[in-house]
This record gives C-alpha cells, structure tokens and sequence, in this order.
C-alpha cells in the first residue's frame, strides 16, 4: 500500500511544481528533479548494500534488513 502512494505523490510534485515555475524554466525545473532523483538512486544503492552486507555478515541471516530500512525511510518522508 505505501509504494501504490509513493507512486501516486511522486509524479505529483514535480507536476505542481511546474505550476508555479515560469514557462521559460520548465526544462530546469525537469533537470533538477531528474538530477535529484538519480542522485538519490546513486546514495540508495550504495548504502543498502552497506545495510545488506552489515546484516548478512558473521552469520547473520537477515536478507530483509535493506527492503526494512527502506520501508522505514518511506514511512518516515
């Protein structure tokens, strides 16, 4: 239920926000959000791997730990 929300509010703001931006700073407006989300895309990646191997490290067995974090990240923002 949480990604079926996530879904719907992303597209959202980028789309009020073009509301507001004048008509000659569309394409900055698009950039910025692109740029924001591949940066983001970047930063995750990297640090659920860090959370991957931290909880399946030494015998630990708990796969799920990134996809928590994860779930706890969205519910948070």
């Amino acid at each position: 239920m949480l990604l079926f929300c996530v879904a719907l509010v992303q597209p959202a703001i980028p789309g009020l926000a073009s509301r507001v931006t004048a008509d000659d700073a569309q394409g900055e407006l698009q950039g910025v959000f692109a740029s924001i989300t591949a940066i983001a895309a970047i930063i995750s990646a990297l640090r659920m791997t860090r959370v991957f191997n931290l909880a399946t490290k030494r015998g630990r067995r708990f796969p799920g730990a990134s996809f928590l974090v994860a779930s706890a990240l969205m519910l948070i923002a």
